[in-house]
């Protein structure tokens, strides 16, 4: 049979390749750091565990048992850290140190191995639980499921294996032939441990590469400079919805009136300050269902799913009147500004490019007409 100490050193070896990975995530996320410390605890910890045969206790079973608490109670906080919750360092603190004691106390006292498994044992099922439950309550909806359900299953496997080692100590050993069946029961836990704890670090760096990747579409799928959907992610957003048949369906297009004007008079950065301005303005009066992005330049657009007609013209004047009651003040500057709109409604058959058209075409007719309004399309209205 293999013996632990290979296993152990296996077990080690992961942990130092783990160090590796998340040392090139290091600047990429706060959590990675609490990742990072816990894994190279870890490491030591297994190492104080594989000198057991021939260094002292204070090394081998205290310094090292301390280690690998602390280690679990890193991976605890890293979670939390991941998914921006309160730090909870006392409920980790406090029974680590609890664990610690009676491990110490159950070596220097009385020499009582069972007892000392079943204390460590307990505070990592703690520990993995702890880990299970974050991730399970908080792992956004929004994201690929895959690498949260995977690491906390294993964060799941990693509580119930645990439990499952701390109770065989205590009940193969209160016998008396019962050493050679707590034996297997170590060799097996140590088996499937080697395993299980370089797996549950993979997966929390796998947790790490997808906050990456949300940040990066994010950064795609956004305008750099007003936060709005993107000219892109817009007309993905737009053709999804005609495909889904999120009827009634209007498109809004609008274009700040004069924008040539205030960037010639005032500045192009105190142009770039009015665009954020309607930007957020707009964002705060618009519905959460309402799709606004950016095609251009002073052009906006904005897609109202399953919203009849009027409302979305009702949403579009009450946003026309609230851009133009508002001042951007920009440095010493007061600047004021409007836009003209054209609205159109989806006509059944009708192409994405056919729908934006008549709304620009409508956007043409507010411009011709004096500026500052709101006009919907004819065929919109003519049922």
């Amino acid at each position: 049979m293999t013996d632990p100490l290979v296993l152990l050193g296996i077990t080690g070896l992961f942990c130092l390749l783990n160090l590796l990975a998340l040392g090139s995530l290091l600047r990429r996320d706060e959590s990675v750091r609490y990742f990072l410390a816990a894994n190279l605890m870890l490491a030591v910890a297994i190492l104080g565990f594989c000198l057991r045969p021939w260094a002292p206790a204070w090394l081998s079973i205290v310094l090292a048992n301390a280690l690998n608490l602390a280690g679990h109670a890193m991976l605890v906080l890293g979670c939390q850290c991941y998914f921006a919750r309160p730090l909870r360092v006392w409920r980790l603190l406090l029974p680590a140190v609890m664990a610690l004691l009676i491990m110490a106390s159950f070596y220097y006292l009385r020499d009582d191995y069972p007892m000392r498994v079943l204390a460590s044992s307990l505070y990592c099922a703690y520990a993995s639980l702890c880990i299970a439950l974050t991730i399970g309550r908080y792992w956004p909806r929004e994201r690929p499921r895959y690498s949260y359900a995977f690491t906390a299953g294993l964060a799941w496997l990693c509580t119930g294996l645990h439990l499952w080692r701390g109770g065989s100590h205590i009940w193969l050993l209160s016998g008396e032939h019962a050493a050679a069946e707590a034996n297997l029961a170590s060799m097996v836990f140590v088996t499937i441990g080697s395993l299980l704890m370089p797996a549950v670090s993979v997966g929390l760096i796998m947790m790490v590469h997808d906050r990456i990747a949300a940040r990066l579409e994010g950064i795609a799928s956004r305008d750099y400079l007003t936060g709005t959907l993107s000219r892109r992610a817009w007309m993905q957003a737009f053709e999804a919805s005609l495909q889904l048949g999120s009827q009634p369906l209007s498109v809004a297009v609008l274009d700040i009136d004069h924008f040539k004007r205030i960037n010639d008079r005032h500045g192009h950065a105190a142009g770039d300050a009015v665009l954020r301005q309607f930007a957020g303005l707009a964002g705060t009066l618009l519905r959460h269902e309402d799709a606004l992005g950016r095609l251009g330049g002073e052009e906006f657009v904005i897609l109202f799913e399953r919203t009849e007609p009027a409302t979305a013209h009702r949403i579009v004047q009450r946003l026309r009147a609230q851009v133009g009651d508002s001042v951007c003040l920009h440095g010493e500057q007061a600047i004021r500004c409007t836009f003209s709109a054209g609205i159109a409604t989806h006509q059944p058959g009708e192409r994405a490019e056919q729908l934006l058209a008549r709304a620009d075409a409508a956007l043409y007719r507010a411009k011709q007409a004096g500026r500052d309004q709101v006009i919907r399309d004819e065929a919109a209205w003519a049922g």
